[in-house]
């Protein structure tokens, strides 16, 4: 994220004749092919993880599943990679490993390059 910004502030300032080192700011480590202001920067995010973290992330995280927990993972992830999406809730009491359940759901689906962008209706998981 922080390239992308750099790269968007480094348009403003080229519009205006200035550039990132006349203001000490780094250039980005990330160059986005065209960026397109209009394009929604949450999206744009999406294709800016490392894929090789996320996999490892992904295969560490999945064996600290519990039995419960791999259940409602394969059933969130074939939900995505069959297309038929769907709506789901997860509850349980506080520090059961739901929020951890979630980012390692993410973590698969843009471990393979897809575009995941969770919503939660309310608490600590709308901050995801």
């Amino acid at each position: 994220m922080q390239s992308l910004a750099l790269c968007l502030i480094r348009d403003i300032l080229l519009r205006n004749n200035s550039d990132l080192d006349k203001h000490d700011l780094p250039l980005p480590t990330h160059e986005f092919a065209s960026i397109d202001l209009n394009t929604n920067r949450l999206i744009l995010g999406e294709h800016n993880y490392n894929v090789d973290v996320l996999r490892d992330t992904v295969q560490s995280g999945y064996t600290r599943l519990n039995a419960d927990q791999k259940v409602a993972f394969d059933t969130l992830y074939q939900a995505v990679t069959s297309g038929e999406g769907g709506v789901f809730f997860l509850e349980g009491f506080g520090g059961t490993g739901k929020t951890f359940l979630i980012n390692l759901v993410l973590a698969k689906v843009r471990s393979e390059g897809h575009i995941a962008l969770p919503t939660a209706s309310s608490g600590i998981a709308a901050t995801l």
